[in-house]
């Protein structure tokens, strides 16, 4: 693998991981 696709795995990864916080976030507080 190279960089550039290690680093488009890492940031898309990262991007999910966001959201899935924001989410879990938003459905803890909207209890």
């Amino acid at each position: 693998m190279n960089k550039m696709v290690l680093f488009d795995t890492a940031k898309n990864l990262l991007f999910n991981a966001k959201n899935l916080l924001t989410y879990g976030a938003n459905r803890w507080l909207n209890i």
